[in-house]
């Protein structure tokens, strides 16, 4: 089983080793929030997010890129994120997460619940 570190955003027990990372290179990742570190090139700035999401009727193997097909999800207003997320749940898309980690370093959660996605203990 791969070593799984405690995140420094969310402090979760779900930072691991990214399968992309070289011998050169550990790129690490966090399965709640979304952090990376990547020894290249630092830890991914804030404000960032992560979402895991699955369409109404479609595979997941055929599921488009959301983001591809409707513009990135807003993260400097919680009015126009929660308008972002409405929309594409009205099109049949369906959050099971969606962590927003602000620029003071706050952790949102705004769709899922912590408790189903930090497997610290006995997941």
């Amino acid at each position: 089983m791969d070593e799984v570190k405690q995140c420094p955003r969310c402090h979760a027990f779900e930072l691991i080793l990214d399968p992309r990372s070289h011998r050169d290179n550990d790129i690490e990742w966090c399965r709640v929030c979304g952090f990376v570190r990547d020894d290249a090139e630092g830890d991914l700035p804030l404000p960032h997010y992560s979402f895991q999401y699955r369409l109404q009727g479609v595979p997941t193997e055929n599921l488009e890129d959301i983001e591809e097909l409707h513009g990135c999800m807003p993260v400097d207003d919680l009015c126009e994120t929660e308008a972002w997320l409405k929309a594409r749940e009205s099109e049949g898309y369906e959050f099971m997460k969606c962590v927003l980690v602000n620029m003071e370093g706050h952790i949102i959660w705004l769709r899922g619940s912590p408790r189903d996605w930090n497997c610290e203990s006995d997941c």
